[in-house]
């Protein structure tokens, strides 16, 4: 910021963060005339930029201070998501129903439950007693939900709140459904559901 003293990169490389954003907010922050940040493209429409998250306040870093500081992007990912690692390793998260109708939920509230995408071998060890193909549902940055594709009619009602959500809740992110497959049940069954194929492996 404009008028802080820079505390340099060792300072504040354990305090940055990833976090999931609508591409959209590269040209709000064009048009406001801000620096640029630095960022990766994801799916469906979303980035990866990276904030140094201190208590509630996020400061996006840009390409200005990289720059300054001499340290690369692909550093400042990696570092990310280290940190992102450790502060989810305690983190609990909901369990409802069982076999095709299990539901596993984070909703931590600390700004982060979305970027936990980010962490495949979590989201592997989470979902281990789920069924069929997982499909994923980050409506917005504080909600994260994941659930099987066994069951047509459970997706559909599932797809439908996290629509509402994207559309509701603060910080909306994405409407669609990801996966690390291309589910054949998906393609067959629910052609009105938008999704995004990832890999999710550890």
């Amino acid at each position: 910021e404009k008028g802080v003293p820079d505390p340099g990169y060792q300072a504040i490389a354990s305090l940055i963060v990833p976090q999931l954003k609508p591409i959209v907010l590269l040209s709000d922050l064009l048009d406001r005339g801000a620096d640029p940040i630095i960022y990766q493209l994801f799916l469906a429409d979303l980035i990866i930029t990276y904030a140094i998250q201190d208590g509630k306040r996020l400061s996006y870093l840009t390409e200005a201070q990289l720059t300054r500081w001499g340290v690369s992007e692909y550093a400042v990912h990696e570092q990310a998501i280290i940190n992102l690692r450790q502060r989810s390793a305690d983190v609990p998260y909901q369990v409802t129903g069982s076999g095709s109708q299990q539901l596993v939920i984070f909703n931590h509230n600390d700004g982060l439950d979305a970027a936990r995408i980010l962490l495949p071998g979590m989201l592997v060890q989470a979902t281990r007693s789920i069924p069929g193909e997982i499909l994923i549902g980050i409506p917005n940055r504080d909600f994260m939900i994941m659930f099987s594709d066994d069951d047509p009619d459970r997706v559909s009602a599932v797809a439908l709140q996290i629509t509402r959500d994207m559309r509701q809740q603060p910080h909306g992110l994405s409407e669609k459904l990801f996966t690390d497959r291309k589910s054949t049940r998906l393609n067959s069954s629910h052609a009105n559901i938008s999704y995004a194929v990832f890999c999710l492996k550890k």
